[in-house]
């Protein structure tokens, strides 16, 4: 599609609006791409759905791995029409961000580019976002096809392929596999405590990079 993203926030009616995929959907598509696209500049990048009690079991199996760490959310397009959709960045997602940062986790946010869940079928275009929030109040932002970016702190992009690759290089703090696990139980623990039964609602793919880049 080629389309070009505005930030803008929405304070009311952000309720009406309709997706036609869910945000584990859209995993299946942007994961791949993320991947290959870490994998242009360092040697291997491994995707994850992280449970302590599955993944997090493997913290004494690898000893000495050491690695880069990364997070990013799939995020849905929203109010489709023949030319453009919304891309919405909810609160929690910028919340998740601020925890991430601190422990020298970049955050990236991705959404197919497509009107359609078939247009999925054929090629598409992907807009990647890194989220740069503090901690103050987040409010929840959306970015639409509608006019050119507007610069906000809290979000970095569109960004290209090569851009990607150095947020990973510069930003991403070398950690050991152990490391990585603790990280990453600790940013679900602190997931605004009491707020979810069930765990958060939005829970990112972490993307473990062992070893050195090309």
């Amino acid at each position: 599609m080629g389309m070009i993203l505005v930030a803008r926030v929405t304070k009311s009616g952000w309720a009406s609006m309709t997706s036609f995929m869910s945000e584990h959907t859209t995993e299946f598509y942007v994961v791949p791409r993320f991947r290959a696209i870490i994998e242009k500049r360092f040697s291997s990048a491994l995707p994850m759905y992280f449970w302590s009690s599955r993944e997090g079991t493997a913290r004494d199996a690898h000893v000495g791995v050491q690695g880069r760490l990364c997070a990013l959310f799939a995020r849905r397009p929203k109010d489709p029409t023949p030319t453009h959709v919304i891309m919405k960045v909810n609160a929690e997602v910028f919340d998740d961000a601020v925890r991430l940062r601190k422990l020298g986790i970049p955050t990236f946010v991705g959404m197919p580019e497509v009107v359609s869940f078939l247009e999925l079928a054929g090629e598409f275009e992907c807009a990647w976002f890194s989220l740069r929030a503090t901690e103050d109040a987040q409010s929840d932002f959306y970015f639409t096809s509608a006019a050119p970016v507007e610069p906000d702190f809290r979000v970095r992009g569109p960004l290209n392929e090569e851009e990607i690759c150095g947020i990973v290089q510069d930003e991403c703090r070398d950690v050991t596999w152990a490391e990585a696990v603790g990280c990453m139980s600790e940013v679900r623990r602190s997931a605004a405590p009491g707020r979810f039964i069930f765990g958060p609602s939005y829970k990112p793919v972490y993307f473990f990079i062992p070893g050195r880049h090309r």
